[in-house]
């Protein structure tokens, strides 16, 4: 009987009247709770004070706005993180047992002025160490960073400012690194033990060679770790480790040290298991040391009436809740394990009640230093559900959120990968080179840019909307957020509501990149996996300019080896219908733009070696044309008409000669860079640079009106010869 009343009452009845009662009239039966579901879920995600903003899109900028666009321009990100891993351990390795993993966007003072930069740490390369003793004892710690700014760089490579071991710091930077060595970093596993008889292998701070000394311990006492002491500490060290050798080893001493919880987050995490940590930790370089910093946040899943974190989450570790905050700033000491966590402003109830339970856990965010502050950003995990959430919950009226007429979407991933047919050429179209996933979100990314409406340039992270659809590819754009991460606006949430116009989301810009021929043709030149390269994008950047939007991506080539560099050998960019492609981010912009010279302001750096200034482009409107963008001899207009002069029969057979021997070199290059040759590679790539200089001395001697004898006496011969000099960097 009992059994019989709690099936009814418990299940039955509440099914029934669910059924009949609230179904029918769902919209008044339920309202006063979506309110409250409303405004607890904005509450409970930090979402309830976004300042919203109206952004009435003009698919095509004026002039005046493309020139008064020219700072935000300027400061274009161009390298993308994951993508420079790999480059980072080819060029600044420096020893096999040293590595890097995918580095960190960040920004510093680059002669006086805000530079977004990619900063990336050496770590120690575990898997290249065999033995216990080389693995415990000998090779110990990671050594330095490198450094180098985001929006240029020099010969498709990023130009470094702080590089080498020991390091090396370039003086725009006003920086110093006195203590480099990196004890504790990123999925750094396992254990080591400091100040034994057997000295560990690092890099002499001197003479930048190989080396072997106690890095782990400093004349003024400070180190890390535990003693291991006496007899009897060892066997107990022994059995935690699971090895005997800890404690049968001669060259441990009773003063020797063992270092273990050697990651950053397992290591914060084993300080505090109450909070949760962000997926990303980053490096800052603070008071001439190396120190990460993992955002914490206090959660739950018992927040009255607010809305929990479904499957929208599949890279950290906020699934199930229902209230978060970014409450709790960790800093590890990559040197000696510090961690301090500091307390951030702002009323949280969960942080007050740890503070009393552990009031000499948390440091007052006022004892920050202020060179650590201005490197805070606004976290990455925390972005990533706000966003998810208020693409439901940007609604106001209750009856619109059980409608779900009005729900947006994050926008979908471009893909990083070009899609190839079985010949190996790119395939275009709406399903061509953007290798979309229809269940894949655009992961927000950080820039540092100028908002609209604002006078002055921003770090933040950002993420754009696009409407819901039934199987996610609506590529239309709705809206974007950014978080804002400078001290003065720290933690401020913006939307911008998109009006006007059908705007393309990401996925709709890169259906349009895709559909370009000249970017098709390129890929296919340049994607010859199996051949010895594959092609890569970066990641697609937006740039407001005035009520329009500017979309930049990096078209990466790389040998098949995964452990050889990326070099980034053509920038693209999309306006309002039109694509355009050049070697350098400039000459894209001045394709772009004709006539505003806004990619003369643009010191993206030089081309690869080797590639000459030339550009492709193609859109409604604009026509399409190729050449060089520097408007010399062989110079395309918008039109493609070309504008080349003439040179004299023998000057037309030395041209011919010259290309000749450009692809022999760029061949043997392409060979030398795919073997790790890079000495050899450097070499040739002088010596086409060299051919490079000739050959404009003689276009530049031409006087308008005819093609070059020898040729071919037509304008679009002209052209080719400019655009015949790119070379496919990696290629065999």
């Amino acid at each position: 009987m009992w059994a019989f009343c709690a099936i009814a009452a418990g299940n039955v009845y509440p099914a029934f009247v669910q059924r009949f009662r609230v179904e029918p009239a769902q919209s008044t039966k339920e309202r006063v709770y979506v309110e409250r579901n409303i405004a607890a879920t904005r509450a409970a995600y930090g979402i309830d004070n976004i300042e919203e903003k109206q952004f009435s899109y003009n698919a095509e900028p004026t002039a005046a706005e493309v020139k008064a666009a020219a700072e935000n321009f300027a400061n274009t990100r161009l390298v993308t993180p994951i993508r420079v891993a790999s480059t980072l351990t080819a060029l600044q390795g420096v020893k096999d047992f040293y590595k890097f993993g995918v580095p960190d966007l960040d920004r510093y003072s680059i002669d006086g002025k805000q530079t977004q930069v990619v900063i990336g740490v050496r770590e120690l390369n575990e898997n290249n160490i065999q033995s216990w003793e080389n693995a415990h004892l000998a090779y110990t710690h990671g050594d330095g960073v490198v450094l180098a700014p985001a929006d240029e760089v020099e010969r498709g490579l990023p130009d470094f400012l702080v590089s080498g071991l020991p390091p090396q710091v370039n003086p725009k930077l006003d920086l110093t690194i006195n203590r480099s060595q990196v004890y504790f970093g990123e999925n750094l596993g396992g254990y080591a033990i400091i100040n034994t008889n057997r000295d560990e292998i690092g890099i002499d701070s001197r003479s930048g060679e190989t080396t072997t000394s106690n890095f782990g311990e400093t004349s003024n006492g400070e180190s890390a770790g535990v003693a291991m002491g006496s007899l009897v500490r060892r066997g107990a060290f022994a059995l935690r480790f699971g090895s005997i050798d800890p404690l049968i080893s001669s060259f441990i001493k009773s003063d020797s040290r063992v270092i273990f919880k050697r990651d950053v987050r397992e290591r914060v995490k084993a300080i505090a298991p109450f909070l949760t940590f962000d997926s990303d930790p980053y490096p800052v370089i603070v008071d001439g040391r190396i120190v990460y910093v993992i955002d914490g946040y206090t959660t739950t899943d018992k927040y009255p009436y607010s809305q929990r974190v479904g499957g929208v989450m599949s890279k950290n570790d906020l699934g199930g809740i229902n209230y978060v905050r970014n409450s709790v700033k960790a800093v590890v000491d990559a040197y000696n394990g510090q961690v301090t966590l500091y307390a951030m402003p702002g009323k949280d109830p969960l942080l007050e009640s740890y503070t009393k339970a552990f009031p000499k856990l948390f440091t007052p965010f006022a004892a920050m230093p202020q060179t650590l502050q201005e490197h805070l950003r606004y976290p990455t995990d925390l972005f990533d559900v706000q966003t998810a959430m208020w693409g439901r919950y940007h609604v106001d009226d209750p009856t619109v959120l059980l409608e779900n007429s009005q729900r947006w979407d994050v926008a979908s991933d471009p893909g990083a990968e070009p899609q190839s047919t079985s010949g190996g050429a790119a395939a275009s179209g709406a399903s061509g080179a953007a290798a979309t996933s229809s269940n894949q979100r655009m992961a927000p990314y950080y820039t540092q840019t100028k908002l609209p409406g604002e006078d002055k340039q921003s770090f933040v992270i950002t993420r754009s909307f696009s409407p819901a659809s039934a199987d996610n590819r609506t590529p239309l754009l709705t809206g974007f957020m950014v978080g804002k991460s400078d001290l003065a606006d720290y933690g401020k949430l913006v939307v911008y509501n998109v009006t006007g116009g059908s705007p393309r989301a990401p996925s709709g810009v890169m259906n349009l990149i895709a559909s370009s021929d000249q970017v098709s043709q390129a890929i296919t030149l340049l994607n010859a996996r199996g051949q010895g390269s594959k092609v890569y994008y970066g990641d697609l950047v937006a740039i407001p300019a005035g009520n329009s939007l500017v979309y930049v991506r990096s078209l990466y080539v790389q040998p098949e080896d995964d452990r050889t560099a990326a070099v980034i050998q053509k920038v693209i960019v999309s306006v309002a219908d039109r694509v355009v492609m050049a070697d350098t981010f400039g000459a894209a912009l001045n394709l772009a733009f004709p006539g505003t010279g806004v990619g003369d302001v643009v010191t993206g750096g030089t081309a690869p070696s080797g590639t000459s200034p030339s550009g492709t482009g193609s859109g409604t409107g604009a026509g399409s044309g190729s050449g060089s963008t520097g408007g010399g001899a062989g110079a395309s207009d918008s039109t493609g008409t070309s504008t080349g002069g003439s040179v004299s029969s023998s000057g037309g057979q030395r041209l011919a000669t010259i290309l000749d021997q450009i692809t022999q070199k760029r061949d043997a290059a392409n060979k030398a860079f795919g073997a790790g040759k890079f000495a050899e590679y450097a070499q040739l790539q002088s010596e086409i640079d060299a051919l490079l200089t000739e050959m404009k001395s003689i276009l530049t001697s031409t006087a308008p009106g005819t093609a070059p004898s020898g040729l071919g006496s037509s304008g679009p011969a002209a052209s080719a010869v400019v655009t015949t000099t790119t070379r496919r960097p990696i290629a065999a």
